[in-house]
């Protein structure tokens, strides 16, 4: 039910205040270890960097009558979720595709040749983490003659941007499972070595 809450809220827009202090805008979040964990990423509020965090909690509940998400990771503290603005809908959905395509266009292509990765081509890390949110070629789902994160929802923009984030972080055996799984995906197994 939580998960399912946090897919709708992420798709309609959203932003989570820690302890009331400046909104960040989410771009992902998930439940974990029987809900008793939350990973959420996100643009930080004031200097718009992309961070991922987890938090333990203890108690979470959803407040049908304002649609927020409430979880509480101490007996003081709290993660609250809420709706966007009408007005900053667009304002959102701009800043998830410039992240978007700021890491699988710069960030990682530059860390990759930097550091010799498996791949190191910017369509390379996007058909690896498009294909990986699919769980099949991105393009069995969506059309081609559209950029395809153009077609994503706010949700699998979103988790498209988290995992291109994990790639950042673990890039070598992460990237080479997500590597052959897209291309296992797309029947090429054999070239992943």
């Amino acid at each position: 039910m939580f998960q399912e809450y946090l897919q709708h809220r992420i798709n309609k827009g959203a932003t989570f205040l820690i302890e009331e202090k400046t909104p960040h805008l989410l771009a992902f979040a998930k439940l974990e270890e029987g809900n008793k964990k939350i990973e959420i990423t996100f643009l930080d509020g004031q200097s718009k960097d992309l961070q991922s965090k987890i938090w333990s909690i203890s108690v979470w509940d959803i407040d049908e009558q304002t649609d927020k998400f409430y979880a509480a990771y101490s007996a003081q503290d709290y993660i609250q979720i809420k709706p966007l603005e009408f007005a900053d809908l667009e304002t959102y959905r701009q800043a998830l595709e410039a992240c978007y395509m700021q890491l699988t266009n710069e960030v990682l292509p530059d860390l990759a040749k930097a550091q010799n990765w498996i791949i190191n081509e910017n369509h390379c890390f996007q058909r690896v983490v498009l294909d990986n949110i699919f769980d099949k070629a991105w393009y069995e789902v969506l059309s081609k003659n559209r950029p395809a994160y153009k077609q994503l929802s706010n949700y699998q923009l979103g988790k498209a941007i988290h995992l291109a984030n994990q790639i950042r972080k673990k890039p070598h055996d992460f990237l080479k499972q997500l590597q052959q799984k897209s291309l296992e995906y797309r029947g090429k197994a054999k070239q992943a070595n």
